[in-house]
């Protein structure tokens, strides 16, 4: 298959340099940019919302307590004794 695309002058020459940076060819450059985007997303764009877990945000919704202010939650948290990467740590060790 053979297939023609235009570009303006400004992309093509943000194609040209960033192929340069990457010691590559324009060509090869964005055939490769091609390539990759098809392989990895069947052509779709990648959103933020690809990346959460609904599942967690569900399930954190329903046990939510409006009622709880974050000055609740900042007060709670300066009960925990030493860093909070310890406590987390140490939770994850239990679990694991």
């Amino acid at each position: 298959m053979s297939l023609t695309i235009t570009l303006s002058a400004e992309l093509e020459t943000k194609v040209a340099e960033a192929a340069a940076r990457r010691g590559r060819q324009p060509l090869e450059y964005v055939m490769d940019a091609l390539n990759n985007a098809v392989q990895s997303n069947n052509g779709t764009k990648e959103t933020i919302e690809d990346w959460l877990d609904w599942d967690c945000i569900q399930e954190a919704a329903a046990e939510a307590d409006p009622t709880v202010t974050l000055e609740d939650v900042r007060q709670a948290l300066t009960k925990i004794p030493g860093s909070m990467a310890e406590s987390i740590i140490a939770e994850r060790e239990e679990r694991f």
